[in-house]
């Protein structure tokens, strides 16, 4: 015998329109308050990216200089610094290269769908053919009677899910 999974009960039970009333009203006014709150605290961000602005500026183009420099010294002495290992410490850090995964990238001359055309004559356990279900197109059909009577046969339903929503009024913010 199957068993009911509990439905939680809220905390706040209303059983009358009144009531209904009173939780949309402090609902509303709660939210207005939070969005309030959410102002004041994008405003106060807003303020302190402003003050910092020009020092971040600064420290970003300090960095970028700095990195570019490097790297140019390491891509320029990669004999000498990086002939036992592919990184170098330095005092505050270290500097190297990673590298990075193995990737395909198409020759001069090559575009992605010539290669795939040569493929095809040549190379096809390389290419991959997705295969997938066109719901858009199912849900479109739903009403004609030969895919109506085919969706169970392959173990699909058109359903259309119901969600409640709450919505509150714009009203000015009632203080309390």
């Amino acid at each position: 015998m199957k068993q009911k999974a509990k439905v939680k009960r809220p905390e706040l039970v209303i059983e009358s329109q009144e009531q209904a009333q009173t939780a949309l009203a402090d609902y509303s006014q709660a939210e207005a308050k939070l969005k309030k709150i959410n102002a004041t605290i994008d405003e106060k961000c807003q303020k302190i990216r402003e003050q910092y602005s020009e020092d971040i500026q600064k420290h970003e183009a300090t960095m970028s200089k700095n990195f570019e420099a490097l790297q140019d010294y390491a891509q320029s002495n990669e004999k000498e610094l990086f002939k036992d290992s592919r990184s170098v410490d330095l005092v505050h850090g270290s500097i190297g290269f990673r590298t990075g995964k193995h990737q395909l990238k198409t020759l001069k001359g090559f575009t992605w769908d010539a290669v795939i055309n040569l493929m095809k004559a040549k190379a096809k356990t390389y290419l991959r053919i997705k295969t997938e279900v066109d719901k858009a197109k199912l849900i479109a059909d739903r009403d004609d009677k030969k895919i109506a009577k085919l969706m169970p046969l392959i173990g699909v339903e058109v359903i259309q899910e119901e969600s409640f929503y709450v919505e509150t009024k714009a009203e000015e913010l009632v203080e309390s």
